[in-house]
């Protein structure tokens, strides 16, 4: 709080950095929306979405945008992590090429997916909304979590997991 506090006063907009996003998502569009990595959330809304919703007048391309200016990033980051880090670069970088794009895109479709049935069938998702918060955060783990590796394996590959292990305590693994 008090950081945040500071850089308000400064006159810079800060923003919490997470919103419990594994614990309190009610749904894709909550959980990347209103709960993870609301800095770089913060950013792409006014680089990308609020223009290209203006400009557009589509949510969904302004989301899909968004989502993959994330994804370059990403791999953007993947390659310039591992590219001196390892022996076998080729077969890192080759093997991981796309695998943050295919991620982001996918949870694109989620959102967009989530939105559609949210208009076309707006009594099933007040009957959604109405389950217990816990009941809708696994609902949305289930949604998020299958294509997770996509996004890890480029990081695990690259040997970042084993050196992260080192910064945790033992009993956690």
């Amino acid at each position: 709080q008090g950081p945040m506090m500071f850089l308000n006063m400064l006159g810079v907009e800060a923003v919490e950095p997470m919103r419990d996003p594994c614990w309190k998502s009610q749904g894709v569009n909550d959980f990347w929306g209103r709960r993870w990595n609301l800095t770089v959330h913060s950013f792409l809304r006014r680089l990308f979405f609020a223009p290209l919703l203006k400009h557009t007048g589509s949510r969904a391309l302004a989301t899909f945008c968004v989502f993959l200016a994330s994804a370059l990033f990403h791999e953007h980051l993947v390659y310039l992590l591992f590219k001196n880090t390892t022996k076998d670069r080729k077969h890192l970088l080759g093997s991981s090429l796309g695998k943050q794009t295919a991620f982001f895109l996918v949870q694109a479709v989620l959102c967009w997916v989530e939105r559609r049935l949210q208009r076309r069938f707006p009594g099933v998702v007040r009957h959604l909304t109405g389950l217990p918060r816990w009941v809708q955060t696994l609902l949305t783990a289930a949604v998020i979590t299958p294509t997770g590796f996509l996004f890890s394996e480029p990081y695990e590959a690259g040997g970042l997991a084993q050196g992260m292990v080192h910064h945790f305590p033992r009993w956690l693994f």
